[in-house]
């Protein structure tokens, strides 16, 4: 306290640091009190000429540091670790490159297992903090700066794929990101203690948490709302933004989610901390479980919501078989529950108020067993075994069970349901098997297969010498092979001989990737192995990469500006919170630096350079960039407009803007509009140049179709207006059942009115269709053809609108309906042709009479 402070006595202060500096010399280094401490050592400064206030702080400094000190959240040191030999020499400096004393140092080591020891330092009043670290016995070494007033920033060095850790390393920190909020209730009251769970979260091509070298980081926080309901984090780095997501929940209300960077409306109110969340009160849902003969099931598990989704919810059946959830949002919800003994049970419910309680009748539950053994017999024990499946079957989204097998390598789930379910089996050593379907009440058996050992060498394919750094991924190869996907698994390696020796660790692997700086991506599928061994020679082709500075619309260099490269029609970019984002292998994306520069190596000898940031967006073909070593932003654009529907305003509709085909994709919920009650809508943060908007057919609560679009072309730094409709036939129909199915609880339709397209002329390869695809003609006859999507209403009627004269074929499907219910079985089909005229009435619509579906087989 202040107060205090002021009375103790400069003498008093000297002591106490003395006392201070001889305890945490003894703490941390054991060394005689006369040595003088190393640099991020906690040491209390010298007292001599400063204020009792500055003395005090100065100690607390002193303090928290030798608190700082110490291992923590990880295996306890031993007396063998106790003098660690390594040292690094960290040194902290601002964003205009001056020392950061005070920054919070963490240096975590880790060995191939989950052991990992963390030290936790202080740097000094020179910006230095002396990281320490074992001679041996550790696989990585990850060093990380954070200040309060500052985004964070990390290094990792893995001394197996060849790393040496440097004795010395400067981290540099940039200015951080504040965001923040309110969080209110449907009536407008700040709802105070809202729980705000922040977390970093990895996708598409930077799916890699232990990425080596240098980057930004983030460390989970979590915040409350205060009184008025508000609340501010800080310390975001503003290239992860769009990898910073965000939970907001109360007891007393339906949770919701947000990723900081989704799009540019919600980044603006987020950095302006006026952005505001409405949770709205759960409703009351109550319900019971019962057996088949009726008498209550007590202590069975009972969810509400998908697993994995931050919404589930879960409680207990009491003695009477009752269960009770009070906050759980309306609509159709998903209801799971699991006994002992008993078959489980999925359901999904449209929860609204008063509605009845939710009724489970339990049948006796089987037996699934299983048996796991390697290729000569022997049991494996100790697998891990547990239920798997796809989005859309009760095995991913219901029912949640997990076993080891016991030293016979058996395991049994005694309360199974009446059908097969698939399953994931896993033991380190072994390639885990993935979607292994498990009949019930009989004898499986599981064959696991040992660990592939993928040996080889990458080399140069025009010199034949070998590429000494590379790293390889292993997955599975894509029809075409020029993807991976599946599980991904990164290797970064340094061989002066460009050998190396990795190990597979998933049945369906069939494919390898090998990516070098200065060299072409390639992906080769793997050979049969040989008495466990694959042997591969992997032939790398020398590729030039692409450097530049990004310049701002006003011709200065543009920091912290995301920059890609696109291979037309094969890349997976996407556009998101004004950032780019890869998805694929064939994407390259970087992050310019302080002078707006940036470096992208290995990048096929055609294609697009693309760069997006707070200042703008843009991109020029691979040549032009190598010439100019340029890319120049053009301000964004922002597109205001109104949707018309048989003359009056389309409300509530969805709409999507598109970019052209270019490699670059619009992130779907970031450029997604929502007309409101006079039919208008805005879209912010718009590429400048050419697209389209389209319009979104709901046709299951997590999918949409696209009907037909409109070209915009959005003018730099401009709004542009647009008016989408009102000027086509509306046409109006009915759906009628050949014959009903009586199997499916739920059903979702689909409808498309497509014009008619020329016959196609035959191919003899794939790469030749692909070529006709790809050609001139046959994408200017893309751009004029028409394709609506139909709007299916329960009754079984429908609606299309703003249909343009010509001929028409509708095609209506109908599937099992869910949650993903593009995924399911169709259940029928039908179509019929239409004829649009030249001349109607757009306010008055066009009877095109009843479709009439036949039952699909399953």
């Amino acid at each position: 306290m202040p107060g205090s402070t002021s009375r103790v006595s400069k003498s008093v202060w000297v002591l106490l640091a003395l006392s201070v500096m001889v305890f945490i010399a003894f703490l941390w280094f054991g060394q005689p009190t006369g040595e003088r401490p190393e640099p991020g050592v906690a040491v209390a400064e010298n007292a001599d000429g400063l204020s009792a206030t500055e003395q005090g702080a100065a100690a607390k400094r002193a303090a928290r540091r030798a608190a700082s000190n110490r291992v923590t959240n990880s295996t306890p040191a031993d007396a063998s670790d106790a003098e660690p030999q390594g040292r690094l020499q960290l040194t902290v400096l601002d964003a205009q490159g001056r020392p950061l004393p005070d920054a919070q140092v963490s240096a975590k080591t880790r060995d191939s297992g989950p052991k990992s020891v963390t030290k936790n330092l202080v740097t000094d009043n020179t910006g230095m903090a002396l990281v320490r670290y074992p001679d041996s016995g550790f696989q990585t070494l990850e060093v990380s700066a954070d200040h309060v007033d500052y985004s964070g920033r990390k290094v990792l060095w893995d001394l197996k794929s060849g790393d040496t850790i440097p004795a010395s390393y400067t981290l540099k920190l940039s200015a951080e990101v504040t965001i923040g909020g309110i969080v209110i209730d449907t009536a407008e009251n700040p709802i105070s203690g809202a729980e705000i769970s922040l977390y970093r979260f990895w996708t598409g091509n930077d799916g890699d948490p232990n990425k080596k070298g240098e980057q930004p980081s983030f460390s989970n926080q979590k915040q409350t709302t205060d009184a008025q309901g508000r609340w501010q984090a800080r310390g975001l780095p503003l290239e992860l933004l769009d990898h910073i997501g965000f939970g907001v929940k109360h007891p007393d209300f339906v949770g919701t989610n947000f990723t900081v960077g989704a799009n540019a409306t919600t980044e603006k109110q987020l950095r302006d901390r006026t952005h505001r969340t409405v949770l709205q009160r759960g409703l009351e849902v109550f319900g019971r479980v019962l057996d088949q003969s009726d008498n209550p099931v007590s202590g069975a598990k009972v969810w509400s919501g998908q697993k994995f989704h931050r919404d589930r919810q879960e409680t207990v059946s009491d003695t009477q078989g009752r269960f009770s959830f009070h906050s759980v949002s309306g609509g159709e919800t998903l209801f799971s529950v699991m006994a002992t003994g008993l078959t489980p049970a999925s359901k999904t419910v449209n929860i609204q108020a008063g509605m009845d309680e939710v009724l489970f009748r339990l049948g006796a539950g089987s037996t699934i067993r299983a048996h796991v053994q390697d290729e000569s017999g022997q049991p494996v024990a100790d697998a891990r075994v547990g239920l798997e499946g796809r989005p859309g079957e009760p095995a991913y989204d219901a029912y949640e069970f997990s076993s080891n097998t016991d030293t016979q390598g058996d395991f049994a789930w005694v309360s199974a349901p009446n059908q097969p379910m698939p399953f994931y089996i896993f033991h380190a050593g072994f390639e885990a098997k993935r979607g292994v379907r498990l009949s019930p009440n009989q004898e499986n058996t599981v064959t696991m297969h040992r660990s592939r050992q993928v040996q080889g060498q990458v080399i140069d394919a025009t010199t034949e010498q070998p590429v000494t750094k590379f790293s390889l991924r292993t997955g599975q190869a894509s029809p075409d092979g020029a993807n991976l996907f599946g599980v991904i698994r990164y290797h970064e390696l340094t061989a002066a001989d460009g050998k190396f020796s990795i190990s597979i660790d998933e049945e369906s692997d069939d494919a390898i990737a090998a990516y070098a700086d200065g060299y072409a991506d390639l992906i080769q599928r793997l050979p049969e192995a040989q008495n466990g061994v694959v042997e591969v020679t992997l032939l790398l082709k020398p590729s030039a990469g692409v450097s530049g500075v990004v310049l701002a619309p006003d011709g200065n260099p543009a920091p912290g500006v995301s920059v890609a490269f696109a291979v037309n029609g094969r890349s997976s970019l996407q556009l998101t919170g004004g950032r780019l984002r890869s998805f694929d292998d064939y994407s390259r994306a970087t992050i310019t630096d302080a002078e707006g520069h940036f470096q992208i190596s290995s990048v096929p000898d055609e294609g697009t350079v693309a760069a997006a940031g707070e200042p703008g967006f843009g991109r020029a073909p691979l040549t032009e960039v190598r010439n100019s070593g340029t890319v120049q932003l053009q301000a964004w654009g922002r597109i205001e407009g109104t949707l018309k529907i048989g003359g009056q305003p389309g409300v509530g509709k969805e709409l999507l803007f598109n970019l052209p085909q270019s490699g670059i994709m619009a992130d779907f919920n970031g450029y997604k509009a929502t007309t409101d009650d006079q039919g208008q809508f805005t879209i912010e943060k718009v590429p400048p140049g050419d697209g389209s908007i389209v319009r979104l057919i709901r046709i299951s609560p997590n999918s949409w179709s696209h009907s037909d679009s409109t070209p915009v072309t959005v003018l730099p730094g401009q709004t542009t207006q647009v008016t989408l409709g009102g000027n086509g036939a509306m046409l109006v129909g009915r759906i009628r059942f050949d014959n009903p199915p009586t199997n499916a609880a739920a059903m979702s339709f689909e409808g498309h009115l497509s014009g008619q397209l020329p016959p196609q002329p035959s191919f003899n390869s794939p790469e030749e269709a692909s070529a006709y695809h790809s050609s001139p003609e046959w994408m200017a006859l893309m751009r004029t053809h028409k394709n609506y999507s139909v709007e299916m209403k329960p009754d079984g009627s429908f609606t299309v609108d703003d249909v343009a004269p010509g001929t028409y074929s509708l095609n209506v499907f109908v599937r099992e309906g869910g949650q993903f219910s593009f995924q399911n079985p169709m259940l029928g089909s039908g179509s019929t042709p239409v004829n649009v005229p030249d001349a109607f009435d757009p306010g008055a619509p066009i009877d095109i009479g009843e479709v009439v579906l036949k039952p699909s087989g399953r």
